[in-house]
Parts: C-alpha cells; sequence; structure tokens
C-alpha cells in the first residue's frame, strides 16, 4: 500500500481531500446523543378507565388489547401493566420494522379493538419517543404563585414548545391545575329531588356552543349560533338545573351548590433549590437528532 501511495501521488492526495471532507460532514451532521437510545422498537397503547381497581382494569381493557394486537405483521412480543383506573401496553416488533409503520398498523387494529372496550374506554397510542429521549427539563421562575405559573405554562409554554421540530412531547409537571370546583349541598339536593347524574348532565350540556340554521331578511342570511362556553364563577352559578315555564321560575345551580376556583387533586409537586417550582419535560422524537432538537 505504500509503494503504490508513493507511485500514484496525485490519488493518494485526492482520496486523503475526500476523507476529510467526509469527516468534515459526518462531523457537522451526524447525530450525537450523550445518551444513545437502545430501547426496543416499541409502541406503547394506553387507556384511562377512571376509579376502576387493577383487577377490573387487567380483566376487560389489558387482557383484551394484548389479545388482539397479538396479531400484527413483526411483533415479537406484547406487555401489559394494569393500573388503578389505566392500562398500558407494550408491543415489541421486529427491529428491522419502520416505527411509523409500525405505529399506523397497530392504530388500524385499535379501531377495530374499540368495539370491544367497556363503556367509555377509548385506547390512545402513545407519543413517538422512549424513555431515553427527555433531552431537556425546565422551571418557570418568577414570583407568581404554583397555580399562575401552571396556567402560563399550559397556555404559552408547552404549546410554544410542541411546534418546535423533532419535540414528541411537553409534559407539564408540578403546579395546581385551575378548575371549577362544584361543593354540593346534598339537604338541597334532596329537598329539590334532584340527582346527581341531573345535576352533572345540566352542567355539561350548559357548557357548549350549539349551532343552528340561518335566518334571511332583507336578502342578508344571517348564521345562528348559541355560545354557551363558560367564562366566569356567575355564569356557572346561573346554569339552569330545571325550569319551571308555567311559574316563570327555574333551579339554579348556585340553589343548590357553592362554586369556586381551585386546584386539582395533586399526587406530587415538583421541588427544587428548596422550594416548589412549576415546570416540563420535552421528550425527543425518535431517530431525531438531539443537539439539533
Amino acid at each position: 500500500m505504500i509503494s503504490a501511495a508513493i507511485r500514484n501521488p496525485l490519488i493518494t492526495l485526492a482520496i486523503s481531500f475526500a476523507l476529510v471532507l467526509a469527516g468534515l460532514w459526518a462531523w457537522r451532521t451526524v447525530p450525537v446523543d450523550a445518551i444513545p437510545d437502545l430501547s426496543d422498537n416499541q409502541v406503547i397503547v394506553w387507556a384511562a378507565w377512571p376509579g376502576q381497581s387493577p383487577e377490573d382494569v387487567d380483566l376487560q381493557v389489558t387482557r383484551r388489547l394484548a389479545r388482539e394486537l397479538q396479531g400484527l405483521p413483526g411483533v415479537k412480543t406484547v406487555r401489559g401493566m394494569s393500573l388503578y383506573g389505566g392500562s398500558y401496553v407494550y408491543v415489541i416488533f421486529d427491529e428491522r420494522r419502520d416505527l411509523y409503520e409500525c405505529r399506523t398498523r397497530t392504530l388500524e387494529r385499535l379501531s377495530q379493538v374499540q368495539a370491544l372496550m367497556p363503556a367509555g374506554v377509548q385506547a390512545r397510542l402513545g407519543p413517538d419517543a422512549t424513555a431515553m429521549g427527555q433531552v431537556f427539563a425546565f422551571s418557570l421562575q418568577g414570583q407568581r404563585d404554583p397555580e399562575a405559573k401552571r396556567y402560563a405554562l399550559d397556555q404559552v409554554v408547552v404549546p410554544a414548545l410542541q411546534g418546535v421540530p423533532g419535540v414528541a412531547e411537553v409534559a407539564p409537571v408540578g403546579g395546581v391545575v385551575r378548575e371549577y370546583q362544584i361543593d354540593i349541598d346534598p339537604v338541597r339536593l334532596e329537598e329539590q329531588a334532584i340527582t346527581l347524574d341531573m345535576l352533572m348532565m345540566a352542567v355539561k350540556n350548559s357548557g357548549r356552543d350549539v349551532g343552528a340554521m340561518s335566518v334571511e331578511h332583507s336578502g342578508v342570511e344571517t348564521m345562528i349560533r348559541g355560545v354557551g362556553f363558560i367564562r366566569s364563577l356567575k355564569e356557572v352559578e346561573n346554569i339552569v338545573i330545571r325550569s319551571n315555564k308555567p311559574r316563570n321560575a327555574g333551579l339554579l345551580l348556585k340553589d343548590i351548590a357553592s362554586v369556586h376556583l381551585g386546584g386539582a387533586v395533586r399526587q406530587g409537586i415538583l421541588f427544587d433549590a428548596g422550594e416548589e417550582q412549576v415546570g416540563a419535560i420535552v421528550a425527543l422524537r425518535v431517530k431525531e437528532d438531539p443537539r439539533a432538537v
């Protein structure tokens, strides 16, 4: 090899120059990850069934999903995990198959499995990310309370980060999720002969917009729309539970319950630097360059 290089100096220099260019191109474009993703080629399917025990979730959700997903092309293993109020099924495919082809086939099978699920349970695909794809974590700093920080995080920061190319999921952590809370007076509820189902249905039906037909007047067609989205505590308090048309009176929500703003039930906090924080974890999409993202 040495003698051939000496006899052909131009060819040797050309090959050396090409290798230098290839090295520079690889240095600038080849993805580099501090923790390489060596996880299986898997698709995660999850289904929520609030309030149900792990035994019921396993019998009616996890086993049915695992049984139906076994027959997908290229499946090596199907693993299920049943929790309180939720089910996770991990479908592991052969490494030679494309991940997004596997996700498409899984989604097609889920549309057929939906008929076997209990009422109100819908199986969904997890994000196209793995446990090794958590590339960025942050917390919001400032003097606001955890509820205000979480509101800003959910409404502003998370949607902006989800639009970054290569980001699969942004998972908020910590803080207090703001919600309307209705505290019912059971004595008044019994006096008015109202059940909880009737109360829930009235609240559900009042908090939505309704589209109608149009009215034509003087050659102008006007579209009719009923605006019902709830935007304040007063609107929640004035929800009609029962109407009494002959006497022009009705039963409002504030007559049998008190309404206020509060935080959802929390099962943990984000604690850092000696105080409670509000932040999020950014997950990388599979096969993306962590440095670029």
